[in-house]
């Protein structure tokens, strides 16, 4: 059985194409509670090294516990993004200019993560 985030990788991989073609407008990009993982990332990364539209990209999670049936998980409502996600992204930010939000609360980015982040940021 195929896991919802995995569907919504695929889906993600449609819009490459459109979201990397140079006449791309978009400002904002909002896959918060998505379940991307860090496999998701890789996509998002590949979007950022092109696109030089998107201003704000929210990839929050919430981490709500939804009310769990017996022998079951609880529900992570979150996109599951880990140090190595993070430093897909971060790699990417080294190319991309445009992108002044990011929000990746409520994943399980540790300090290592922020640490690869706050290398790519601007120095003012």
């Amino acid at each position: 059985a195929q896991r919802q985030g995995d569907d919504r990788r695929i889906r993600l991989a449609h819009l490459l194409p459109f979201l990397t073609q140079p006449n791309c407008k978009l400002i904002e990009l909002d896959l918060s509670d998505n379940d991307l993982a860090d496999e998701g990332c890789v996509l998002l990364a590949e979007i950022l090294k092109f696109n030089r539209s998107i201003q704000t990209l929210k990839l929050a999670g919430t981490f709500s516990i939804c009310p769990i049936p017996a022998n079951t998980y609880p529900l992570l409502l979150d996109n599951e993004i880990t140090d190595l996600g993070m430093l897909e992204l971060t790699q990417a930010l080294r190319f991309n200019t445009s992108l002044r939000n990011l929000n990746v609360s409520g994943n399980s980015i540790t300090d290592r993560g922020v640490i690869d982040l706050c290398d790519v940021l601007p120095q003012s």
